[in-house]
């Protein structure tokens, strides 16, 4: 019985220990955390005041960050295969349904050069919206 109520016991201090660890970015690269860490020594490099914390770091660029750095980011996370869908979709609201198969049979024709030229730069402005 008191052999119970021990691994009860370290069970519950384990658990107590997992729970009061600071919150760490769980997937930040390399290159960030040594870019953050970077900036935040260099914003620390006073003499008078207290430190700047992390949080506050990264709050304030959180706080600057526009409409515009939102969209470059979403075009930057687009793959070949995603522009090819969203021209697919193009297509389709022009000219009405056609399969990934035949679509992409249909950038191999002389047709989709003119396709593109008129409707490529108004996909490319409806990115992710």
């Amino acid at each position: 019985m008191e052999e119970m109520n021990q691994t009860a016991k370290s069970e519950i201090v384990k658990t107590n220990i997992k729970n009061n660890s600071k919150p760490k970015l769980k997937r930040a690269s390399k290159t960030f955390t040594s870019r953050a860490k970077e900036i935040l020594l260099e914003a620390n490099k006073k003499t008078i005041g207290r430190k700047i914390k992390k949080h506050e770091l990264l709050n304030f660029a959180l706080s600057i960050l526009k409409p515009e750095h939102i969209k470059m980011l979403q075009e930057q996370s687009l793959t070949n295969e995603d522009r090819m869908e969203q021209l697919r979709q193009k297509y389709i609201k022009i000219h009405g349904p056609i399969s990934k198969r035949d679509f992409l049979g249909f950038t191999m024709s002389v047709e989709y050069l003119g396709f593109l030229k008129q409707h490529h730069f108004e996909v490319k402005n409806e990115t992710v919206a």
